[in-house]
């Protein structure tokens, strides 16, 4: 904790560059497994390979909508993420209003994620600490971008609530 008082004096800084303007500590999709149901929250990286329309999903706390994507590492496995309530509609809206013509892989890195088993099935959820980034501009996503393990996508709508992605043969 801080404490200041009619003491306390501040030198102003200037960033030199040398601060960069993100961090993340990215989980490997392989390490995923050992966090279910821990208090862990997880950064991931990856190629969107699939959106499917928001669904409505009953909860102990009542209805809540729920966006199913899907992310492919640079070692090409997958991996589920359910972004819930508010993350739904920011990242739909985000996906339709900035990715729609993209021709090339949309890299997404999401943070503060919670993993759990759903229908047997690893899967990741947002959390109230979640923050989404698509084509930041950081080392790991200009890797994924380059790696050939990666096909080349671009959206289609499906209908107006709906987004999916196609591959793009070279």
């Amino acid at each position: 904790m801080l404490h200041f008082n009619g003491n306390t004096e501040f030198d102003e800084e200037y960033d030199n560059g040398s601060i960069p303007p993100h961090a993340f500590e990215f989980v490997k999709y392989a390490h995923l497994e050992a966090r279910i149901d821990k208090p862990m929250l997880s950064d991931i990286i990856g190629v969107i390979v699939d959106v499917n329309p928001i669904e409505e999903r009953k909860t102990p706390g009542g209805k809540v909508d729920m966006l199913p994507i899907r992310l492919k590492d640079i070692s090409g496995n997958t991996i589920n993420v359910a972004m819930w309530g508010q993350y739904a509609t920011i990242f739909e809206d985000t996906l339709k209003r900035n990715l729609c013509d993209a021709a090339d892989p949309n890299v997404t890195v999401i943070t503060s994620t919670t993993a759990k088993r759903y229908q047997g099935n690893l899967s990741l959820n947002s959390s109230s600490s979640t923050n989404i980034y698509v084509n930041i501009d950081i080392p790991e996503a200009a890797e994924l971008i380059q790696s050939s393990n990666l096909p080349l996508c671009f959206l289609v709508y499906r209908s107006i609530f709906s987004l999916s992605l196609r591959h793009q043969k070279e």
